[in-house]
């Protein structure tokens, strides 16, 4: 212990340079020093950068929360009605049935105007065969 005691002395020995000393002195001596703090200090000191951020995410994350629930309340609803897949089935098998039938008359259009021209003079072997696929 009397090693101990020996290296506790050359410590308390120790001291900072005079530069050091009167430039720490200044600087502390020449910060304001605040006596009387007011909510608003209080509240700047609480609400750092940090902070701010973080309430912001959190209000943004809350606020799409509130909306999405909304959303699943009132409009999900009615929108989902109207995607049954049973319905969109049908309304994909009726677009089909008027594709098939513009089909159709495009070709009777075709076959109506080859016997027509066919009626005031010969028809050529194409024509014929439209006109016997009738």
């Amino acid at each position: 212990m009397n090693e101990i005691e020996q290296l506790l002395a050359k410590l308390k020995k120790i001291e900072p340079r005079k530069e050091f000393k009167e430039h720490s002195r200044s600087v502390i001596l020449n910060t304001p020093q605040k006596k009387n703090l007011t909510v608003s200090d209080y509240l700047s000191e609480m609400f750092s950068y940090k902070t701010a951020m973080g309430a912001t995410a959190l209000s943004v994350v809350a606020i799409l929360a509130g909306l999405s629930f909304i959303n699943q309340q009132f409009v999900k609803s009615s929108l989902v009605s109207n995607l049954d897949a049973d319905e969109m089935n049908n309304e994909v098998e009726e677009f089909n049935i008027k594709f098939s039938e513009i089909e159709y008359y495009e070709d009777s259009a075709e076959k109506i105007k080859v016997a027509l021209n066919g009626a005031s003079r010969e028809l050529s072997p194409q024509e014929e065969e439209i006109l016997n696929n009738l």
